[in-house]
């Protein structure tokens, strides 16, 4: 087991992981820490554990998102709900 250290909105954590995995990890925190940042632009006052929570549910909102498109467009269904014609004999 590998341990990295990852820092999110300026705190560091020691996080284990699978060998191999440590640039993997550093990549996902620094986009983790990013999406902090923003969410956290201009709400003074604000926790940091509400931060979080924040972030992780802007997060999750966007997976169920792609994962609502990634279904969609396995099944052929378009934007507007219409079956793409091409998609159909798939």
């Amino acid at each position: 087991m590998a341990r990295v250290e990852i820092e999110l909105n300026g705190r560091t954590y020691g996080i284990a992981c699978e060998e191999g995995q440590e640039a993997r990890l550093r990549e996902i925190s620094a986009f983790v820490d990013a999406k902090m940042s923003a969410l956290g632009q201009g709400k003074p006052g604000v926790s940091e554990s509400q931060l979080l929570v924040l972030t992780s549910l802007t997060l999750a909102d966007q997976l169920f998102d792609l994962r609502s498109e990634l279904a969609k467009a396995r099944t052929g269904v378009g934007a507007a709900g219409n079956v793409d014609p091409g998609l159909e004999e798939r």
